[in-house]
């Protein structure tokens, strides 16, 4: 029977935003709480790298693969990350109106644009939004408004179809996507789900499907393009966060522990807030 295993990627209190860098064959990952973009490479054997991490000067909540490294959600906007020298570059100013609208989820749009959600602290205002940020000339754009806390963000693979998570409402949303001209159609919520289960990250396969995981509930489920269920996983920890197609038909899950507190060092160690992955193919 396939069953979910445990990767030896170490122990996080707030694991979160997997992504898979194919051409470098590395996962990359963020411990919110704890401030850290994390990483390691897998072989071609299938065995994993030692983990690494760097610690950022405050709280990381996404990063994504980079020309150096990798941009990093932090704050009011998002930096680069150089993996080389583990230097942070100037910051993008993405939310002028942090504290009270902070970043959360990142993602690269098919243009190659970084595609940020915004979460309102309060958790109930609708003042955030999804903003597309040109890391060249560092202008953003509107994408959606009227958000409360944006979430998982993904796109279909011919990059014409858009997917946002808003957890506080707990909605999943979809739009056509022009990435030449920054340009979202009409939004259509395709899944809602009722407490206790909270929508958060997610990722989009080559067939179009999005697996999205389920805060609180301990599932990750697969729905079709149009909100319609076709799979749900039994997690083994309740709170899985995000996740990630790794390399050739493994799905890649983050966590978090029930008690989101920072700690000093490394936190110790608990399966709630490891990595585990579950063979697809």
């Amino acid at each position: 029977m396939t069953s979910w295993r445990e990767l030896p990627l170490g122990d996080h209190v707030l694991a979160e935003s997997p992504r898979w860098d194919a051409a470098r064959r590395r996962l990359s990952w963020v411990d919110i709480v704890q401030g850290c973009v994390c990483w390691a490479d897998l072989d071609g054997a299938g065995r994993w790298g030692s983990a690494q991490r760097f610690r950022m000067p405050e709280l990381a909540t996404a990063a994504v693969p980079s020309p150096r490294g990798w941009w990093v959600a932090v704050g009011s906007g998002v930096v680069e990350l150089s993996r080389d020298d583990a230097s942070v570059g100037l910051e993008h100013m993405v939310s002028p109106d942090f504290p009270e609208v902070r970043t959360n989820d990142l993602a690269l749009d098919p243009a190659g644009r970084l595609v940020v959600s915004l979460f309102t602290e309060d958790r109930v205002s609708p003042r955030a939004a999804l903003v597309r940020l040109d890391p060249g000339s560092g202008v953003t754009t509107l994408l959606v408004s009227d958000v409360v806390t944006g979430n998982g963000i993904g796109f279909s693979p011919d990059g014409s179809r858009m997917y946002w998570v808003d957890t506080a409402r707990g909605t999943l949303s979809a739009a056509s996507y022009d990435p030449v001209e920054a340009a979202v159609g009409p939004t259509a919520v395709i899944v809602r789900e009722p407490a206790p289960g909270r929508l958060d990250g997610l990722v989009v396969d080559g067939s179009g499907d999005v697996w999205l995981a389920v805060w609180d509930v301990g599932e990750v489920r697969r729905y079709g393009p149009d909100g319609t269920l076709r799979t749900t996983l039994a997690t083994p920890v309740s709170r899985p966060s995000a996740v990630a197609l790794v390399g050739s038909g493994l799905l890649v899950a983050t966590t978090a522990r029930p008690d989101l507190a920072r700690v000093d060092g490394h936190p110790a160690p608990d399966p709630e807030g490891r990595l585990y992955a579950y063979p697809l193919s």
